[in-house]
């Protein structure tokens, strides 16, 4: 595994683990998981505290399953 990576999330989730995230108070988490991804260039959405990306292969025409 690339030592960079695991760096990464490591200091990704003991960033998380810090952040007081109960029940529907989330905004924290949400916008440290956006910050990270985007840092690296990630296109990233956002639907209040949801986050989510899109592999940079996808292709909205071709079946996904759910």
């Amino acid at each position: 595994m690339n030592n960079t990576l695991y760096q990464d999330a490591v200091a990704l989730l003991q960033q998380l683990i810090s952040i007081q995230s109960f029940s529907r108070e989330e905004a924290g988490t949400a916008e440290a998981i956006a910050q990270f991804l985007q840092a690296r260039g990630v296109e990233i959405h956002r639907q209040q505290n949801n986050v989510w990306a899109f592999n940079k292969h996808y292709n909205p025409a071709l079946p996904t399953c759910c």
